[in-house]
C-alpha cells in the first residue's frame, strides 16, 4: 500500500532545521575567527607562501569547529527529541524559548574562548594550554593587573557582548514560533530522525576514519604556524583542561627522599653510582665522556631510529619462508645487536619520552612541563658539541604535543609526515599513520646530505607497523608462512597475524635499505646508526604459554658502528640493558668530552657487578649472576635521583 504524501504542521522537521540554521550562524562565527587569527598572527606572507596549506588547515578547522559547535548544541537535540512524538503547541513554544536562552549562552562560551584564544596565543605563541590555569597559583591580582596592561579589555569585551547580542536577534528569528508545512510521511520523518542523529554523532566523533579527531589532525604543513590554525579556542580549552589534572607538581625533596627510604641525595647515589657523589643533585647526575682527539675531528653523525612495534620475539622465527626481516636481515649479521633487551615503556609516548629526556613518569608532554628546559634531553649533549638536532616522525609531529615540547629541549627542528610529503618526491601517505616508513627514511638521508659539514643527530619514530596495518601498493612482500609454534599461541586469526607479520617485516625492509644506501654512501665512514622498538607488538600472542616476560616486553638493540670506531670497542651482545642505556652508550661512543645525563651504562664500557640489567616499566631482567636484591636497590635509587632533579626543574 503507498503511504500518501501530506501537507502537516511536522514540528520535528521545522526543529531540525532550525538546529541546521543556527549550526550554521555558529560555524560561521568559528571561521571568521579563524581568517581573523590567521591575518592578525600570520600576516600575508603565510596567506601567500602557503595558500594551499591553508586551505588544508581551513577544512580540518571545519571538523574541530563542527564538534565544538555539536558539544555546545546538545542541549538543544534534547529539547528537539520529544518533537518526534508531540505536536504540542505549548512544549513547542518551551523548546523555542528554551532553545534562544541556551544558543545565547553558548555563544557566549564561544566568543569567550574564541578571543580569550586570540589574547593567549599573542602573549606565549600557543594556543590555550594548561598554562592557562595557573592564574589560582601565581600572584593572582598581579596576573590580572597584567592582563589589564597587556590586552585591551575593554574593546574586546564590547566585541564579545556585540556579538552575542547580534546572535541573540538572529537566534529570537530563527526560533520563533511559526511552524511551516512540510510534505511528509512515516518513512520520511523516520529518514530525517536518522539523518539528523547520524550527523550529531559524527561531528561529535569529528571523524568518519578509524580514529575520532585528535590534536594531531592539525598538523598538516611543514610550516609550524600554519599547523595551529585548524584547531579553535574551544577544543583547545577542554584539552587543557583535561591536562591540569595530569599535572604532576613540585613536591617537598624530603619527602620525595622519604618515599624511596632515602635521606639525602649523596646516600641515593651510593646506592644507584657505587660511590656518594654528593648532594648537589645535578651534579650528582651528570657525567663526562673521555677526551678522544678522533672523536673531535671525525664528530660522527647520529641516527636514532625508534621503530614502532620492533618486538624482540617475532626475530626468532626469521627464515626464507618467514622472512620478517627483509632487508634488514643481512645488516643484523654484519653489525651489533642487543636482545637481552627490554624497552623502557609498554607504549609508544611513554617510551619516547624515556627516551628524549629521561622522564621520569609519562606522559609529561601532556602536563605544563613541556614548556620547560630538561638538560637530561638526548639533544643536549649534542647541541652542547654543535650538532644540529632533528627529531623526524612519519606522522604528526603535533602528536601528543612533541611540537611543543622537543623545540623547548634542544631539538633545532621537529617535522613530521607533512614535511615529508613536501620535500621527499613521489612521497605517499598511509591512510591512518602518516607518511609510510620508506619515505621517512628519505627524508632522514636527507637530512644528512642537508648538514654541509655540521655533524647531524636525528631523533626519528616510524608509524606504519601498527593497526590497521596499511601498507604501500606497490610494496612487494617477503613470504610469510607462519610457523607450528607461533600458530600454536595466537589468539588472532591466522590471516591477522600475517598481515600483522608483514607490516613488521616492512618496516625491518625500510630500515635495511636505509643501511643498505648509508654503507654505499661516504656516510658509512662517520654516521652512527641506532635503532630499538619502542615496544614489543602483544596483540598476537598469548604470552602466559611462554612464560617469558622478556619475549613479552623485549624489544632489540641494533646499532651500527663505523669501522674506525668498531675496532676500539669491547662488545658483548649477551649483557643485558634496555632504553635507558641506548644515550649513555651513543654518547660515550660518538662525543669527547661531553656532559651528558648519567641515568643508565654504557653498553661497551667494563660491566659494574650490578650493571647486568634490563628496566622496563612492568618487568626487570637480569643475568643468573646478578644479585637481585642488589638490582631492586639500584634500580629504587636511580628512580629517587631522577625524580629529585625533575621535581627540583618543576
Amino acid at each position: 500500500m503507498r503511504l500518501r504524501e501530506r501537507t502537516v504542521k511536522d514540528p520535528f522537521l521545522s526543529q531540525v532545521i532550525k538546529y541546521f540554521k543556527a549550526f550554521g550562524l555558529a560555524m560561521g562565527l568559528f571561521v571568521v575567527a579563524r581568517l581573523v587569527y590567521v591575518l592578525r598572527f600570520g600576516g600575508w606572507d603565510v596567506v601567500t607562501g602557503f595558500a594551499p596549506d591553508l586551505l588544508k588547515a581551513f577544512a580540518q578547522g571545519l571538523r574541530f569547529d563542527a564538534q565544538a559547535v555539536t558539544y555546545g548544541f546538545l542541549p538543544l537535540v534534547l529539547l528537539i527529541l520529544p518533537l518526534m512524538f508531540t505536536r504540542s503547541k505549548a512544549y513547542l513554544k518551551f523548546a523555542n524559548r528554551a532553545s534562544v536562552v541556551w544558543l545565547t549562552f553558548a555563544f557566549f562560551v564561544f566568543t569567550t574562548l574564541l578571543v580569550c584564544d586570540q589574547q593567549f596565543y599573542a602573549f606565549f605563541q600557543s594556543h590555550i594550554n594548561v598554562l592557562a590555569f595557573g592564574l589560582v597559583e601565581d600572584d593572582t591580582s598581579a596576573v590580572l593587573t597584567s592582563m589589564w596592561t597587556d590586552h585591551p579589555v575593554i574593546r574586546l569585551v564590547l566585541l564579545t557582548i556585540t556579538t552575542v547580542v547580534v546572535a541573540n536577534i538572529a537566534l529570537r528569528k530563527i526560533f520563533s514560533t511559526e511552524t511551516k508545512r512540510y510534505t511528509s510521511n512515516v518513512l520520511q520523518s523516520l529518514g530525517v530522525f536518522l539523518g539528523f542523529a547520524l550527523f550529531v554523532f559524527v561531528c561529535l566523533r569529528g571523524s568518519l576514519g578509524t580514529f575520532p579527531l585528535q590534536v594531531k589532525n592539525a598538523s598538516v604543513s611543514d610550516n609550524a604556524f600554519v599547523n595551529t590554525v585548524a584547531p579553535n579556542g574551544l577544543f583547545t580549552f577542554i584539552k587543557a583542561a583535561g591536562a591540569k589534572d595530569n599535572t604532576r607538581e613540585k613536591t617537598d625533596p624530603a619527602k620525595l627522599l622519604a618515599k624511596f627510604g632515602y635521606k639525602s641525595v649523596g646516600k641515593a647515589s651510593e646506592v644507584y653510582f657505587g660511590e656518594n657523589r654528593g648532594d648537589d643533585i645535578v651534579k650528582t647526575m651528570f657525567a663526562r665522556t673521555a677526551k678522544d682527539s678522533l672523536l673531535e675531528v671525525l664528530k660522527p653523525n647520529v641516527v636514532f631510529v625508534m621503530m614502532e612495534g620492533m618486538g624482540n620475539h617475532y626475530i626468532d622465527f626469521q627464515s626464507e619462508k618467514t622472512n620478517v626481516l627483509g632487508r634488514l636481515d643481512k645488516h643484523m649479521k654484519e653489525d651489533i645487536v642487543f636482545r637481552n633487551f627490554l624497552s623502557g615503556q609498554n607504549g609508544t609516548i611513554g617510551s619516547l619520552e624515556r627516551l628524549a629526556i629521561t622522564a621520569p613518569f609519562t606522559p609529561i608532554s601532556s602536563t605544563p612541563h613541556r614548556f620547560k628546559t630538561f638538560e637530561s634531553s638526548a639533544a643536549y649533549p649534542f647541541s652542547r658539541a654543535g650538532y644540529y638536532s632533528s627529531f623526524i616522525s612519519g606522522g604528526y609531529v603535533g602528536w601528543r604535543h612533541l611540537d611543543e615540547m622537543l623545540p623547548k629541549n634542544y631539538f633545532d627542528q621537529a617535522i613530521g609526515k607533512s614535511a615529508i610529503l613536501k620535500d621527499v618526491e613521489g612521497s605517499k601517505e598511509n591512510p591512518t599513520w602518516g607518511a609510510y616508513d620508506q619515505y621517512l627514511f628519505d627524508r632522514i638521508f636527507m637530512q644528512l646530505e642537508r648538514g654541509n659539514g655540521q655533524p647531524q643527530f636525528v631523533f626519528a619514530q616510524t608509524t606504519n607497523n601498527h593497526t590497521p596495518y596499511e601498507l604501500p601498493d606497490d610494496y612487494k612482500a617477503y613470504p610469510i608462512a607462519l610457523p607450528e609454534d607461533l600458530k600454536s599461541v595466537l589468539v588472532e586469526s591466522e590471516e591477522m597475524a600475517v598481515k600483522c607479520l608483514t607490516a613488521y617485516q616492512y618496516a625491518n625492509d625500510c630500515l635495511g635499505a636505509f643501511m643498505d644506501q648509508l654503507k654505499a654512501s661516504p656516510f658509512a665512514e662517520n654516521t652512527i646508526v641506532v635503532a630499538t622498538g619502542d615496544h614489543n607488538i602483544r596483540n598476537l600472542v598469548n604470552y602466559d604459554k611462554y612464560n617469558d616476560l622478556m619475549a613479552k616486553y623485549g624489544v632489540p638493540l641494533y646499532m651500527y658502528v663505523p669501522k674506525k670506531l668498531r675496532e676500539k670497542l669491547e662488545v658483548n651482545t649477551e649483557r643485558f640493558g634496555s632504553h635507558k642505556d641506548i644515550f649513555p652508550t651513543v654518547y660515550n661512543l660518538a662525543l669527547s668530552d661531553a656532559e651528558y645525563f648519567d641515568a643508565g651504562v654504557n653498553l661497551f664500557g667494563k660491566a659494574g657487578q650490578f650493571d647486568d640489567f634490563s628496566l622496563n616499566s612492568s618487568y626487570v631482567g637480569a643475568s643468573d649472576s646478578v644479585d637481585n636484591k642488589q638490582v631492586e636497590d639500584r634500580i629504587k635509587a636511580r628512580q629517587v635521583l631522577i625524580e629529585y632533579y625533575f621535581n627540583e626543574k618543576f
